[in-house]
């Protein structure tokens, strides 16, 4: 099964299998739409952000901010506690802000919608001790790195599947200190042995 294309192979696959896949995975308008009522119901609370114009392109940037909150694996609740922890106000605000439109977005979201950034997540959660990749072999391509969801469901997969083969762009394996264009994937090769 080849894993260039994640996201789908865990909604067409795993998901329907386990019975996961309860609620409508929205695209990124009805993502900024409901960034957008996230917004306005906390607005009221927010610090930085307090004055903004609640605007298509601001959705925008928030729901990317939001998508990479989620791909580190970063609650809310996470981010509410960092923003508390900095002593650079700006930044404490703005990541007080994410907090509260986070929290929103997913109390929108509960048990009506699925935000694809969560897929990962709710595979794993369903797929956990049910050896849903027991006896399979997996072909993970077309990846420079992982995000930290990623890396769970793929250590799942090595735990479980018959056989995995990865590949990477690389010269070679070895790993130094010295800069070049394949130093983030010799990285990522690095961690992947380590599981």
């Amino acid at each position: 099964m080849w894993l260039n294309r994640l996201n789908k192979i865990i909604d067409d696959n795993i998901l329907n299998d386990l019975g996961g896949k309860k609620a409508e995975i929205i695209d990124e308008s009805s993502k900024k739409i409901l960034i957008s009522l996230a917004i306005k119901q906390v607005k009221e609370n927010l610090e930085y952000f307090k004055n903004c114009k609640i605007s298509n392109s601001f959705c925008r940037d928030v729901a990317a901010i939001i998508t990479v909150f989620k791909q580190a694996n970063l609650s809310s609740d996470e981010i509410f506690k960092m923003s508390n922890e900095l002593k650079e106000q700006n930044l404490s605000k703005k990541l007080y802000d994410f907090s509260f439109i986070m929290k929103a977005y997913e109390s929108i979201l509960e048990d009506r919608f699925l935000d694809s950034e969560n897929l990962l997540d709710l595979a794993v959660e369903k797929s956990y001790g049910k050896n849903w990749f027991n006896g399979k072999t997996f072909f993970v391509d077309s990846f420079t790195g992982f995000t930290a969801s990623q890396t769970k469901i793929i250590e799942l997969i090595i735990k479980e599947a018959k056989e995995v083969y990865f590949s990477f762009c690389a010269d070679n394996l070895e790993l130094t200190d010295e800069i070049n264009v394949f130093l983030n994937i010799k990285k990522e090769i690095e961690s992947l042995m380590d599981i």
